[in-house]
């Protein structure tokens, strides 16, 4: 299977285990000898192309999905939104922190690698956008 048809699939089942995911893509083949992929497998094929195929699909589907016949979507002529945030807290690892820095004292650094995460969402259709940043 191509990466990118793996990875697209995998992020569009983000629920779903790989085995699942792999089920699904191929439950029009049934009857036919193809080979099952194991879970490591898809899993290093999403690491080697990175974030960079699900950034391209959203700039492909960013932006407003409600059009001004749908109740709830717009007041006087301007779209319904709503803004909510929150942080994760990152894993203290080499890997994370490099880019996620962790808090800076007088002296020392301390404490987990804290991600904002800001999302906007459409009230009437619930289509959301969000963004990460760094705290």
């Amino acid at each position: 299977m191509p990466s990118r048809a793996g990875n697209r699939a995998l992020a569009f089942f983000e629920g779903s285990s790989f085995g699942d995911v792999w089920n699904k893509l191929t439950v029009g083949l049934r009857g036919l000898a193809v080979t099952r992929p194991c879970a490591s497998s898809l899993s290093r094929a999403r690491r080697r192309l990175g974030s960079v195929p699900l950034r391209c699909l959203f700039e492909v589907l960013a932006g407003p999905v409600a059009t001004p016949a749908q109740p709830g979507s717009f007041y006087r002529g301007l779209l319904v939104v709503a803004l909510d945030g929150t942080t994760l807290i990152a894993p203290d690892e080499k890997a994370v922190t490099w880019y996620y820095p962790k808090h800076i004292g007088s002296v020392l650094e301390f404490g987990y690698p804290l991600i904002r995460l800001v999302a906007l969402v459409e009230c009437g259709t619930r289509a959301s956008s969000v963004n990460g940043t760094v705290h």
